[in-house]
């Protein structure tokens, strides 16, 4: 566990002794990582924006009712991917794959590999966009992941080994055109 993790949980055990200024600071520290997700998860920023800011609102209304601070992380991020479920079920895309293709010259720099994976990744289903985030992005193990998605560890495991071979597709169909 790092250093800013404990942080984190010393600032939850303060937050639920009702010190206002310290859920303010404990709200800013999860932000960024929350706002990651969110939009890895949501192909509108603005979309990924509103849910967050949403979890947020939740997060400092029920936070009182976390019983254990260590399990605050895992509920901030189920937290934020229940919110982008919902959101995405009221959308319904109707083409969740964009067409979009990224110009590549003679041969592929660190930039333009990155920007592939990333789109990779966005062409991913929602489930696997937020095993592979919150396992290679949040560093979170799959018995973790399974905590928060509220699916079976096996299950993680599966999504985790559909996800790269769709992405090791993509990233085939990409460098073959």
């Amino acid at each position: 566990m790092n250093k800013q993790n404990i942080y984190i949980e010393w600032l939850v055990l303060k937050a639920q002794t009702d010190e206002p200024q310290v859920i303010n600071e404990l709200l800013e520290l999860i932000r960024h990582k929350l706002l990651a997700y969110a939009r890895r998860l949501l192909p509108e920023r603005a979309d990924a924006d509103d849910c967050v800011q949403d979890a947020l609102w939740v997060i400092a209304n029920k936070i009182h009712q976390l019983k254990e601070p260590k399990a605050f992380h895992g509920w901030i991020y189920r937290i934020v991917h229940s919110r982008c479920q919902d959101l995405w079920r009221k959308q319904r895309p109707t083409d969740p794959l964009p067409d979009e293709t990224i110009d590549q010259g003679e041969s592929a720099s660190r930039t333009e590999m990155a920007m592939d994976l990333s789109q990779a990744i966005s062409c991913l289903s929602v489930k696997e966009a937020s095993v592979v985030h919150l396992f290679y992005f949040e560093g979170f193990t799959v018995v973790e992941i399974g905590h928060i998605l509220e699916t079976p560890a096996g299950t993680v495991k599966s999504l985790l080994f559909q996800a790269r071979g769709h992405i090791k597709s993509w990233l085939t169909q990409e460098s073959d055109s």
